[in-house]
């Protein structure tokens, strides 16, 4: 009965900012982390300039997933926009208006990015004088970088954890990337930002890489942060082989320096102790 009055009190009233914060505060309380309620802030906050106002109904969740797909978005990632939509439609005791999350297929069928076409785009993005696209594709392959996790990239944390192992910050990059902050003056929260200090969507990021295409001679199709961390992942990967390699190389090596203490020698006669002697 609470429940069901709980549900006529919210359904059919629009959804606000203020329903969102007190829901971010409930997550807060128990301990999630700021970077993540920074993600799902920004979600809501897009579902919400979506809805326009309009009130909540048992389709608008669901019609808001279809909208992002046909966006061109992969289902894993609107699984991941999705998320905290349920999660609030829940806080607010409207399960019934949760969508269904989609089935993820195999994402792997990205054009490979070689390793001379991310310099290209390096390279485009510093003739152009745009720092902050130079420096989110280089993020995003020396890294390997999911773009959900780009907001988790902050003045706090330099290397965000939210997805795979932990990952070491080259050098280079990370003296490009202080002098980058303090360049901009962003005092706190995520590097990439818009100029109202919003963290940069992932349609903006990948626009803004792709925008770098034509100039770099690369196809369209591969400038995407995707692609860029399958380049950071098949890069890893060659070096693991490279590792295997030399290890095998080296024990190869030392069993050749043994035999030339203590082997017996090809031809080398000897006595023959009888069968099943040691």
């Amino acid at each position: 009965m609470a429940q069901q009055e709980d549900q006529e009190r919210t359904a059919g009233a629009a959804l606000t900012e203020a329903k969102m914060e007190g829901y971010l505060e409930k997550l807060a309380e128990k301990g999630c982390a700021p970077g993540t309620l920074t993600l799902y802030r920004t979600n809501i906050e897009k579902f919400l300039q979506w809805l326009n106002g309009t009130p909540l109904d048992p389709g608008s969740a669901t019609r808001w997933r279809d909208h992002l797909l046909a966006l061109g978005r992969m289902p894993r990632t609107v699984n991941l926009q999705l998320s905290p939509i349920n999660g609030l439609l829940a806080h607010l005791k409207l399960w019934d208006y949760q969508a269904p999350t989609l089935l993820c297929l195999e994402e792997d069928a990205q054009p490979e990015l070689r390793r001379e076409e991310y310099l290209r785009l390096l390279a485009a993005a510093k003739a152009r004088g745009n720092r902050r696209v130079y420096l989110a594709v280089k993020v995003f392959a020396c890294l390997g970088l999911n773009v959900h996790e780009l907001p988790l990239l902050t003045v706090e944390a330099a290397v965000p954890l939210a997805d795979g192992p932990p990952r070491s910050l080259p050098r280079c990059l990370q003296r490009e990337l202080e002098e980058y902050i303090q360049d901009m003056g962003i005092p706190a929260g995520p590097v990439f930002i818009t100029r109202s200090g919003k963290p940069m969507s992932r349609t903006s990021v990948t626009t803004a890489i792709q925008h770098l295409a034509k100039s770099a001679g690369v196809e369209p199709e591969k400038c995407n942060p995707r692609c860029l961390r399958k380049l950071y992942l098949a890069t890893l990967q060659g070096f693991q082989r490279q590792v295997t390699q030399l290890v095998e190389q080296a024990h190869n090596s030392l069993v050749e320096q043994e035999q030339a203490v203590v082997g017996w020698s090809v031809g080398q006669a000897g006595p023959w102790h009888g069968k099943g002697s040691l």
